[in-house]
């Protein structure tokens, strides 16, 4: 249908395995489609040395029990000389809305601190990025339409 309306270039030929740094994998027979962004998160982490081991508790995004407060002295601020709070959060939002649903509330919480991080925030946004590092695999996977039951519940399937 494109063609006929417009002139492609021999690299748009065939089916779409990367755009915009969100890496596409289909799979035919399972009908399919899984969005994620190794890259991505590969290059946040590095750029916050948070490659190697786990941060302590990093199998969830954020310690449900956490309670986060504003710095109460000015000296309590972790400056960006030290730690690119606002970086760190704005590379972590944007996986969040893209292909990483599973980190928006901890983004949430983490962006309502941008004007002054103390060092909870810093720990809680390493905590974030060190769980995407580790997860980097995941991502969002649509499938084909499931057909429901006569309850209106889907049938049950073999789903990765």
């Amino acid at each position: 249908m494109f063609k006929k309306e417009f002139e492609m270039s021999p690299w748009t030929q065939g089916q779409c395995d990367w755009v915009l740094n969100i890496n596409v994998t289909r799979d035919w027979d399972k009908g399919t489609l899984h969005l994620s962004q190794e890259a991505a998160i590969s290059k946040l982490a590095n750029r916050f040395n948070l490659t190697g081991t786990p941060v302590k508790g990093a199998k969830t995004p954020m310690d449900p029990s956490l309670k986060l407060t504003k710095p109460l002295e000015e000296s309590e601020i972790v400056g960006a000389d030290s730690f690119d709070y606002m970086s760190a959060v704005g590379g972590l939002l944007y996986l969040s809305i893209t292909t990483r649903p599973d980190i928006a509330y901890s983004v949430g919480v983490l962006s309502r601190y941008m004007s002054c991080p103390g060092e909870a925030q810093v720990t809680a946004a390493r905590r974030v990025i060190s769980y995407l590092y580790h997860t980097r695999t995941y991502g969002i996977r649509y499938c084909r339409s499931i057909p429901l039951e006569g309850n209106g519940a889907p049938h049950q399937h073999d789903h990765p």
